[in-house]
């Protein structure tokens, strides 16, 4: 993909994280330390309880480290855009690349914004955080930008970008 079009989900992504009023429910709102009110980014859509509930079967299917569980969350054109390595597309392609799967410990996803990007639902984006634990022990920590759609009643993720603190 073109570095214009990885602009454009950059800014999509920052501009989805943008608070705006009136628009979140006031239960996904946390009181902070200081007493101001920190918006979680969580949406007021059907399809967000969606989205957590399978993204806790699919963080299941890693914990397992089931191959097939995982791969039934991706469509079969899903493109990937892994941090330092070059994107690729389909789910043949991501099934080669998940070997490393095996030998993570634990990962840990905690959805820090979930958010329709139509009305009906269909398309949805999901970032949270990362933290996997490697067999030696350290920690592999970053961010994950999900984009998940309805094809045929059930999500499937369709776009999937990450990023590695090192």
């Amino acid at each position: 993909m073109s570095a214009f079009t990885w602009l454009c989900v950059f800014l999509l992504v920052g501009l989805l994280n943008t608070p705006i009023e009136g628009h979140r429910p006031p239960s996904s709102s946390v009181e902070a330390e200081d007493g101001k009110e920190e918006n979680r980014g969580i949406a007021d859509h059907r399809a967000v309880g969606e989205i957590v509930y399978d993204g806790n079967l699919l963080q299941q299917c890693v914990t397992d480290k089931d191959m097939d569980c995982i791969l039934s969350y991706y469509a079969p054109d899903v493109i990937v855009v892994p941090d330092g390595y070059p994107s690729y597309q389909g789910i043949d392609h991501l099934s080669k690349n998940l070997g490393w799967i095996q030998h993570v410990t634990v990962t840990k996803h905690d959805a820090e914004h979930i958010e329709p990007l139509d009305a009906s639902g269909d398309l949805v984006l999901e970032v949270h955080a990362h933290d996997t634990v490697l067999p030696d022990g350290s920690h592999k920590k970053g961010k994950t930008a999900l984009i998940w759609k309805r094809i045929h009643g059930l999500y499937h993720i369709i776009f999937e970008m990450y990023n590695d603190e090192y």
